[in-house]
């Protein structure tokens, strides 16, 4: 995982899905997103990765 700063949510979701290999619908989503305004570093992408993988166990 690089380290990147991310200006949109488009750009998040999208190195999300790679990180997580599948597709994020939009229930998951809203769950795991950031509650925090733009921009987003890779922190919040490693809690959204961590939120994402407890919600599937």
């Amino acid at each position: 995982m690089q380290k990147s700063l991310y200006l949109t949510w488009y750009e998040f979701k999208k190195d999300l899905q790679k990180e997580a290999r599948h597709s994020i619908l939009n229930q998951e989503w809203l769950q795991i997103k950031p509650q925090e305004p733009l921009p987003w570093d890779n922190s919040y992408l490693k809690s959204a990765l961590s939120k994402l993988a407890s919600q599937r166990n």
